[in-house]
């Protein structure tokens, strides 16, 4: 569905002021003309962005976020579907890099897509195609983008050393899980690490898979043999 040239120079000038800035502009836009923007384009440069916009709109305290009115501006259900395919990315986004804006608003819609969260997140993690509609975008570019426009800004947004030490580990800490383990993996390892209880399911999943990849992971010689990998 292209979008005109002119609707094209707003819909820019959107994302410069929400994060994802792909050009120099000085026009002003509203959060909602930008998602809706971007939904229109069908520009899988654009919509690699969306993640971005909608956190940057979501830490926007002036900003009253409702998915539910954007999602009445679309004139059929084609346009609804894919925004709300778009959100559904987005919120995967955010749990694979541990990133928690202002989410209030989406629980309703994170609880009724579970599944689709699951699937998507599995996809990030494998760095398999994501399929929004009949729009196909990079995992990679995707998780690249995020990590250039949103968890490096906010690096840099931190005062002191520390702030910056913590939250780089952090994000690296995530990273580098979510490449070896699932996200139900991840959950339970946060949970023991936090010290909660596991039911007796978890429990069972944890000491027969969970335990056992992490037994790998802290062998010496296995560390050896990945750092001598490396080298080649």
């Amino acid at each position: 569905m292209a979008i005109k040239k002119m609707d094209k120079e707003l819909l820019l000038s959107g994302l410069a002021k929400f994060g994802y800035p792909l050009m120099e502009t000085k026009t002003e836009v509203d959060p909602e003309q930008v998602l809706v923007g971007l939904v229109k384009s069908a520009d899988s440069r654009l919509l690699e962005g969306f993640p971005v916009v909608l956190a940057s709109i979501l830490t926007d305290k002036k900003i009253k976020f409702n998915p539910v009115q954007i999602e009445n501006k679309f004139k059929n259900s084609k346009g609804r579907n894919f925004f709300n395919q778009l959100l559904a990315l987005s919120l995967a986004v955010f749990q694979h890099f541990n990133y928690k804006p202002e989410l209030e608003k989406l629980h309703r819609f994170e609880l009724i897509h579970q599944e689709r969260l699951k699937d998507l997140r599995n996809k990030l993690v494998h760095n398999e195609d994501l399929k929004i509609d009949k729009t196909i975008l990079s995992s990679e570019r995707v998780k690249n983008t995020f990590m250039t426009y949103v968890v490096n800004s906010e690096l840099h947004s931190k005062t002191s050393l520390k702030e910056k030490m913590e939250l780089k580990d952090e994000f690296t800490r995530e990273f580098f899980l979510s490449r070896l383990f699932s996200p139900k993996q991840k959950e339970l390892i946060t949970k023991k690490l936090s010290g909660q209880a596991l039911t007796k399911t978890e429990k069972e999943y944890y000491s027969r898979t969970v335990k056992k990849k992490i037994m790998a992971i802290a062998n010496s010689e296995i560390h050896r043999l990945a750092q001598k990998l490396l080298e080649f």
